[in-house]
């Protein structure tokens, strides 16, 4: 959610998120800024499961979904610099294992391809529909890089949807296999490129992979859904969030605090993390106003802007 400067500076912010949260009806609902650099306000309204009385703290987890992705581009960016990759190393390059039964019309897509969703794949569930179920099933049976291969070897041998570098098509797959190029370039698993290159050096505590609520203790924020125009909570054990072969392109969990440290990465001013290159690189818009796992836009408020959202269908979340 966006709010304007003289409400995020007011004492009555935490007002105006109880009034908001009332008028949707919503479980929760949380914001927060930064300024230079620093938290300037982070307030959070509502219960970790609707209508417990159990209240909703700044140091819940929410999740983050595809706001995700723009992790993947950061360890991109940090692994083009250090030269173990290229933003035009290709799939066909990256893993020779899968030669044979690779796909011709996929062996030159390269991982800018992947980054900005014109590799031509689809999301998971358009691609095989008992994979995005397996991958549900195995989710805690397997190690998460070994559940990624499972979808390069199911997909690879399929033609893409369109020609590479042709079209715009969202896609939690492309994102996925290229956390998969990265894991390889780095030597590394992706959950270990979040905390070498982001958790740690931003004292980011809060940082999870997985579920936050996993029981019935309510000792997390809930997942929830509106049927009806009613807000139900969903039992965590029964409806799990996104499955962990995909976290490259959404399952990570963050408190509000920790969601404003990560932002301030991408803040254009005043931020040595990111290199004049990379800085065009991502403003730069590759088709449309999707650049490398960022949206660029332009408003009146604010200029020019990045923008992200993401969902599991069951919280949501803006950047």
């Amino acid at each position: 959610m966006l709010f304007p400067c003289s409400l995020l500076q007011a004492d009555d912010f935490k007002i105006f998120l109880e009034k908001t949260r009332n008028k949707y009806n919503l479980p929760a609902l949380g914001g927060t800024a930064t300024l230079n650099g620093r938290i300037v306000r982070a307030e959070v309204s509502g219960f970790r499961k609707f209508r417990s009385g159990v209240a909703t703290t700044l140091n819940d987890k929410f999740h983050i979904g595809s706001c995700t992705k723009s992790m993947t581009f950061f360890f991109a960016r940090v692994l083009v610099d250090q030269k173990k990759i290229k933003w035009d190393s290709t799939l066909y390059d990256t893993f020779p294992r899968y030669h044979k039964v690779m796909h011709r019309d996929l062996q030159n897509i390269t991982l800018k391809h992947l980054l900005s969703h014109t590799a031509g794949l689809p999301s998971l569930p358009l691609h095989q529909k008992n994979l995005w179920l397996e991958l549900f099933m195995n989710r805690l049976e397997k190690p998460a890089q070994k559940q990624r291969e499972k979808i390069i070897s199911k997909v690879l041998p399929l033609p893409p949807i369109h020609k590479p570098g042709t079209k715009f098509l969202y896609s939690n797959c492309s994102v996925s296999i290229a956390g998969m190029m990265l894991e390889k370039a780095a030597n590394m698993s992706w959950k270990e490129l979040v905390y070498k290159y982001i958790a740690t050096p931003l004292g980011m505590k809060s940082i999870s992979l997985n579920d936050a609520a996993t029981t019935l203790k309510v000792d997390q924020s809930f997942p929830h859904i509106q049927r009806d125009n009613k807000t139900i909570y969903i039992d965590p054990r029964t409806r799990p969030d996104n499955p962990a072969a995909i976290a490259p392109a959404g399952t990570v969990h963050l408190s509000l605090p920790d969601i404003a440290k990560y932002t301030t990465i991408f803040s254009l001013q005043d931020n040595n993390l990111l290199s004049s290159t990379s800085k065009k690189i991502i403003t730069t818009a590759v088709l449309g106003s999707y650049a490398l796992c960022w949206v660029t836009l332009k408003r009146k408020w604010g200029g020019n802007i990045l923008m992200h959202n993401g969902s599991n269908k069951m919280n949501q979340a803006v950047m």
